[in-house]
């Protein structure tokens, strides 16, 4: 009996009855349910992901509103008829449930139990059965309706009642519609989507304006359309403002379109409707420029490994030789690049305690204070021509940490291009990314500099 499916009432009838009347609203807002005269109307499905119903409608604009209210968009579930048997359309305002039946008992006896009726959904008639499930442990979304025998033994198989036939649907195909954008968290974070003319979310394409789209955008595997930027092989980059327009023109373009507003200089490379950003290095007119291969834009006023040499750039990018990469340094510095490989971290938050650590292990003395104290007392230089094996490489303080926005960091150059250093356990990483991360965010001092602790070798 259908008395058996129905759930008690939810206590705090205030705020129930505060809802149903947000409902009411909302119906009375929506687009009335189209049954235009013709072959048939695409019903279009969408997924509750927090309260577990879908929602069937065959209005476009009504679907195109549940999802941009956040449900997620699964397409046509099937094609009703223009004409046949009424299918009726309860909402539960207690609930947050929406019912769909042939039957006017059934109907009846929702109305009667506090189900808002909202008229003929739409028709049934075909030779398509449309099938019935029943999930006795749900408070919302306790029906769901589908054409697909796989999904109706499934969800068998997880414990829905399976009800047998709802009503029947046409064999025809989905109808074509008018693709456009929406705007949903149905995934989760707020993210735009195109719905193509077959009324499927676009996937792994580019899309064109000429499905109306309006500009050219890439829809991303999980349906996402792509924001930001995104390797795309080839040491070239994918570029796409916050609307998801893909960069378009050739050559130099300086813009904060594409990294949350920052200026950045790109070159670009037309593809025709669309363009990509150069990453890696490259030459432009006999002058080297360094990319960043994930966001593609030019890194300027940095450090650069390159042919086995150093090289900086300037505020243009443009990339300028300096020095071939020091392996040079005394038996000293050579002893305390050693100890570097075997001395434990002290924990986090102790990186120049390591540093203290790693001189004193290889007799080079005792070098105390922190990272801040050794920067001021030790570190000399920033030409990276003077860089030698052993010594310091310090930022006197950064924004990149709140420890180091007090008391800086410091690590320990160690030969072929490779700084050491204690971030909570011992890590070798280039010099490159060590002074590209740590110069940009200096807050005090001169930048990133170098030098023996002590003048020790």
């Amino acid at each position: 009996m259908w008395g058996s499916h129905t759930r008690p009432r939810r206590a705090l009838a205030g705020v129930v009855a505060l809802t149903c009347l947000f409902a009411a609203v909302a119906m009375a807002l929506a687009p009335a349910p189209a049954l235009a005269a013709g072959q048939g109307l695409n019903m279009y499905r969408l997924y509750n992901p927090n309260s577990g119903e879908h929602f069937y409608t065959s209005n476009l604009g009504e679907a195109r509103n549940v999802f941009g209210a956040g449900w997620r968009w699964e397409g046509v579930g099937w094609v009703a008829p223009s004409s046949g048997d009424n299918v009726y359309r309860l909402y539960n305002c207690f609930a947050g449930d929406h019912h769909y039946t042939l039957s006017t008992h059934e109907r009846d006896v929702l109305v009667s139990k506090g189900w808002t009726y909202e008229g003929v959904g739409w028709k049934s008639g075909g030779g398509v059965s449309v099938l019935r499930q029943y999930n006795p442990n749900a408070v919302a979304g306790t029906h769901n309706f589908t054409t697909s025998t796989g999904e109706d033994s499934a969800l068998g198989a997880a414990g829905w009642r399976r009800e047998g036939k709802a009503w029947q649907a046409l064999s025809t195909r989905a109808f074509a519609i008018q693709g456009f954008w929406a705007v949903s968290s149905g995934w989760g974070s707020l993210e735009r989507y195109w719905v193509a003319s077959d009324a499927q979310i676009a996937r792994n394409r580019i899309v064109s304006t000429s499905e109306g789209a309006g500009y050219t955008a890439l829809a991303l595997g999980d349906g996402r359309i792509l924001r930001g930027t995104m390797d795309a092989g080839d040491w070239r980059v994918w570029l796409a403002d916050n609307d998801g327009r893909l960069a378009t023109g050739s050559g130099w373009r300086v813009t904060g379109d594409y990294d949350e507003g920052r200026m950045r200089r790109y070159w670009l490379e037309s593809r025709g409707a669309y363009a990509v950003a150069r990453a890696g290095i490259f030459d432009v007119d006999g002058a080297l420029y360094h990319a960043d291969g994930d966001t593609g834009y030019v890194l300027c006023g940095c450090l650069h490994e390159h042919d086995g040499s150093w090289w900086t750039s300037d505020a243009d990018g443009v990339m300028h030789w300096q020095c071939g990469i020091s392996n040079e340094g005394s038996d000293l510095g050579r002893a305390v690049a050693d100890a570097c490989r075997w001395v434990e971290s002290p924990g986090y938050g102790w990186c120049a305690a390591w540093v203290t650590n790693v001189y004193g292990e290889a007799g080079a003395g005792y070098f105390g204070g922190n990272a801040c104290d050794m920067y001021d007392d030790w570190c000399w230089s920033d030409n990276i021509c003077d860089l030698r094996v052993g010594m310091l490489v310090s930022v006197r303080t950064h924004s990149r940490t709140e420890a180091g926005s007090k008391w800086g960091h410091v690590g320990i150059y160690v030969g072929n291009g490779q700084v050491m250093d204690n971030v909570g356990d011992i890590r070798t990483i280039s010099m490159v990314d060590w002074f590209n991360y740590y110069q940009p965010a200096a807050t005090s001092g001169d930048g990133v500099r170098w030098g023996y602790a002590g003048n020790a070798a």
